[in-house]
């Protein structure tokens, strides 16, 4: 489950999500491409727009994930056919996606006269009215929309605060009891239908509907979040606290509480996390985009939470799920901008900063992301997260001795580990055996096992240290052969199973291990290398050779190229 959501999907998700391409296709590009723009204002004579070339410009800027050009692109296209509805259709999902919400309404307006019967429109449309707090005319569009698809989705949770802005409470629970049609879908409409009779000062009523949700989702972020608020400004601080603590028993290391555990320790009663039905229509559309995201139904749900943060611009987890979302489309950069918009004063805003530190690293602003960390280390000297952060960062660029301090001051902040903490031990592991301090390294890789036993990463990398120290072979085949059990399609974990039978004499089965490791890594060089000195073993001095000459193109480390090329022209001589 996405840290973001609280929903377990039912068996209604595969009719539902089938349609979520048909409701948000569509489009009006902006009347002139700003990349053509560009393009006349450095020529020395304008420049004919070529509509075909623009569309192929306009699909590889889609397939490099930067959806505003590629919608300022295909611009030019549509102008030479602006009735094509798959292109509107198209550079409606680019703009939309890219939080260019009007552009995209407007549309929406040229599509509903070519289809009046598309829903698209309608959508679309609403969502412009809402965003303007028009809420009778969005209900009003929303009305006539067919209930299928995804709409069986939003329709219900999004009139249902558009009725609750024109007809009151009684008439907005009617709306939204159509969700209980669909099977595991209960919990949002107790999420709902509690937000509505809060904003509808209707206490007792909201209360009940918060218990049935923590019945349902009690330990989830969104839950505990909104039920704490209820409890904290309507006098229940005990009840709060209760929620709180259940969360944070199971999530010890979350930030995400600071703020209103801080509030709650201060007596004071914080302002509403869903306070009229602008934060509601919010709230529905950041719930269906956070829904859609883990169903993988990625450019649907990037346009319902633009549609959430037009309607709220500051909203701390809707801005959490952007970056989420923008980084794992590999658009760090954007990812990084997004993380940065989260208040400083959110209890969002300590993970956000974790983020961009790792955003800059992986855009080559390492510098500035070291920078970053060291300053959060000291900032916070109750936190290891930060620590961990930069002991990865320094790790990953093989500045191991760094990694190592980085990773002690991490371990030194934890008063007690518990089993979520296995991999700060592991990677400290590896960063001192990097600096030949094995004896600490193989304490560290023992601690981590302690803590998540058979966890075959570290079975591995232990194990394999001692098959090169030429130490515990027993143990180190166990290890393995568990190892392997457990992860079957690591090619370098059977490498490892491999490469023990080498070193134990078993050379048959050496080879038989280390073939099917090459199979699964065909391009890495030891594991290669590898192979090739099982065949010797084995007297298959010729196929030895070949795959010694193959382990040559896959760029071995600087230190191996040497000791394989004198094994292709001497064969393995002496030793292993």
């Amino acid at each position: 489950m996405s840290k973001h959501g609280f929903l377990r999907l039912g068996d209604w998700r595969r009719p539902l999500l089938l349609g979520a391409a048909v409701l948000l296709t569509a489009c009006q590009p902006q009347s002139e491409s700003k990349a053509e723009s560009a393009a006349e204002a450095t020529s020395e004579a304008p420049l004919t727009p070529s509509p075909y070339g623009h569309y192929l410009a306009a699909r590889q800027a889609e397939v490099e994930r930067d959806n505003s050009r590629a919608a300022d692109l295909l611009a030019v296209t549509i102008a030479e056919d602006p009735d094509n509805l798959d292109l509107l259709n198209e550079s409606f999902l680019l703009l939309a996606s890219e939080g260019r919400i009007e552009e995209a309404s407007q549309a929406a307006e040229r599509i509903d006269a070519l289809d009046p019967k598309s829903p698209t429109a309608g959508m679309v449309l609403a969502a412009r009215d809402m965003i303007a707090g028009d809420y009778k005319t969005a209900d009003l569009r929303l009305a006539k929309l067919p209930p299928e698809g995804v709409n069986r989705l939003v329709l219900p949770m999004a009139r249902a605060w558009l009725v609750l802005a024109n007809k009151g409470p009684d008439e907005a629970l009617k709306v939204l009891d159509e969700l209980k049609a669909i099977p595991g879908l209960e919990p949002m409409v107790h999420l709902h239908a509690g937000a509505i009779l809060d904003v509808a000062n209707r206490i007792p009523a909201a209360e009940a509907e918060f218990k049935r949700l923590v019945e349902a989702e009690g330990t989830t972020l969104r839950v505990v979040e909104i039920v704490g608020n209820f409890y904290q400004r309507h006098g229940t601080p005990a009840q709060a606290r209760a929620v709180y603590d259940k969360f944070l028993a199971e999530n010890p290391e979350s930030t995400s509480l600071d703020v209103p555990m801080a509030a709650l320790a201060a007596g004071k009663a914080p302002a509403p996390v869903i306070a009229d039905v602008r934060d509601g229509l919010a709230e529905t559309f950041f719930n269906l985009a956070s829904i859609l995201s883990r169903e993988e139904v990625i450019d649907t749900a990037m346009v319902f939470l633009r549609v959430s943060l037009a309607l709220k611009p500051d909203y701390p987890i809707a801005q959490t799920l952007l970056g989420e979302m923008l980084a794992g489309q590999g658009r760090t950069a954007d990812s990084v901008a997004a993380y940065r918009k989260v208040a400083p004063n959110s209890s969002f805003a300590w993970p956000a900063r974790l983020e961009v530190a790792k955003g800059l690293d992986e855009i080559d602003r390492t510098d500035e992301a070291i920078e970053m960390l060291h300053a959060m280390i000291e900032e916070r000297k109750d936190r290891s997260d930060a620590a961990t952060t930069l002991g990865n960062i320094l790790r990953s660029h093989e500045r191991f001795e760094e990694a190592a301090a980085a990773y002690d001051i991490a371990v030194a902040r934890i008063e007690k580990p518990r089993p979520e903490n296995w991999p700060l031990f592991y990677s400290r592991g590896i960063a001192l055996e990097r600096i030949k301090q094995w004896d600490r390294a193989e304490v560290d890789f023992k601690r981590a096992l302690e803590l998540e036993p058979e966890q075959p990463y570290v079975m591995n990398y232990l194990a394999y240290s001692w098959i090169e120290q030429g130490r515990h072979f027993d143990e180190a085949l166990k290890m393995l052969e568990r190892a392997v059990d457990l992860r079957p399609e690591d090619g370098y974990i059977v490498d490892s199973l491999g490469w023990v039978y080498y070193r134990l004499g078993r050379y048959d089965k050496a080879v038989v291990t280390l073939e099917r490791a090459v199979e699964l890594e065909p391009a890495d060089p030891t594991i290669t290398d590898h192979l090739g000195d099982a065949y010797w073993k084995a007297g298959r001095k010729n196929e030895a050779r070949y795959q010694w000459r193959r382990a040559l193109l896959f760029d071995p480390e600087e230190d191996q190229v040497a000791p394989i090329q004198a094994k292709v022209e001497r064969g393995l001589v002496g030793g292993t």
